[in-house]
């Protein structure tokens, strides 16, 4: 016969921490967008690359790369302190054999990969570049989902 689990909970920044008494451990859950628990498997490390051939001033790359991170938290469901978002603009890109506004993006993430968050991703990133003239067809996104063992993070991978 096994014992009742007896746990107690602790409220962390960006998550609670479970408190097994009877292991004298504690599982890390993270809280998702909407402030509800995640298991830890489901923790990850999204993050959004966006390669374009536009020069983008200073200021409007920063507020374009911050409602990027919402966009991709919210959409994957996942808390935004895990998102990172690089973008390098200025680039020299070809589309069909022409120059011209384009851009190449992707989304690596520890799960949370599907049709459904990937059209949301899709139509917010596009909307979001067609305010630097880059049209919705000359925008590829790459979506990835990358097993816990090959996405390394603080010295070691999520698989451990």
């Amino acid at each position: 016969s096994s014992l009742p689990l007896q746990t107690s909970s602790l409220l962390l920044r960006g998550g609670v921490g479970i408190f097994d008494k009877s292991t004298r451990s504690v599982r890390i859950h993270a809280l998702n967008t909407a402030g509800e628990m995640t298991d830890p498997k489901d923790i990850g490390d999204p993050s959004l690359s966006v390669a374009t051939s536009v020069s983008m001033e200073k200021d409007k790359k920063m507020e374009f790369m911050k409602a990027a991170s919402k966009l991709v938290a919210n959409s994957l469901g996942k808390p935004e302190s895990y998102v990172a978002v690089v973008v390098q603009d200025n680039l020299d890109i070809i589309w069909g054999g022409e120059t011209g506004p384009a851009a190449m993006c992707q989304v690596v993430s520890l799960g949370s990969i599907n049709l459904e968050n990937n059209k949301k991703v899709s139509a917010g990133l596009c909307k979001m570049l067609k305010e630097f003239g880059i049209e919705g067809t000359k925008v590829y996104i790459e979506f990835r989902d990358v097993a816990r063992e090959n996405m390394g993070y603080d010295g070691k991978t999520f698989a451990g």
